[in-house]
């Protein structure tokens, strides 16, 4: 935890990016997260498969889950995408199998539905926004990564402390926890003079 967070803050916030602006969440009010070390025998103090629920109670009309699965190494290719998002729906569902494309299947057949491969280079935008000096033209704004981020520590937190955690999305702060509310995960033990203030 001091210096890493696995494949679920790594890989995994692109992912959870594409989630998250699929079902249209931001931050939830549960999570629930297990994993361990089945991988490999090395000093890594991140367990190296993760699975993570989000529940978002108040989105949509019956509420969204997402679930987010850390497997590295030897994993299940889900059509095309070992790394990737898909999406169930009531009349199939959608599979993201990279940034910029997208295949669709339709109904207990699977039939070819849609499907589109287009994209932009994000990493261009950022820069031609820092140029002009005009966030505006930001097709995501950085709170968006914050958002994504948040996702993978959360789960992370709930992983290590074994726990079912309720959040407070408004508060940005675990309710009645203050294991999950402790220093040692929601902000760095800064080393002097690399300190963020409290108040930026």
């Amino acid at each position: 935890m001091e210096i890493g967070n696995g494949d679920i803050g790594n890989q995994g916030v692109h992912q959870l990016d594409l989630a998250r602006w699929g079902l249209d969440v931001g931050l939830p009010s549960r999570v629930t997260s297990m994993g361990g070390m089945f991988l490999w025998d090395d000093d890594k103090t991140v367990p190296n498969v993760i699975n993570t629920s989000y529940f978002f109670p108040d989105a949509g009309e019956k509420g969204k889950m997402l679930v987010f699965d850390t497997r590295p190494w030897m994993t299940n290719d889900e059509k095309n995408a070992k790394v990737g998002v898909i999406f169930y729906g009531s009349e199939g569902y959608m599979v993201i199998d990279s940034y910029n494309r997208y295949k669709t299947y339709l109904g207990r057949d699977e039939e070819p539905g849609p499907e589109n491969d287009a994209g932009g280079d994000h990493y261009a935008n950022f820069i031609e926004a820092v140029r002009a000096r005009d966030r505006h033209l930001l097709t995501a704004e950085i709170y968006e990564g914050h958002l994504s981020s948040a996702l993978c520590h959360m789960g992370l937190i709930a992983t290590r402390l074994n726990k079912n955690l309720e959040f407070d999305p408004g508060t940005e702060r675990f309710i009645g926890d203050e294991d999950a509310n402790s220093s040692i995960y929601m902000k760095r033990q800064y080393r002097e003079p690399f300190v963020v203030p409290d108040i930026v």
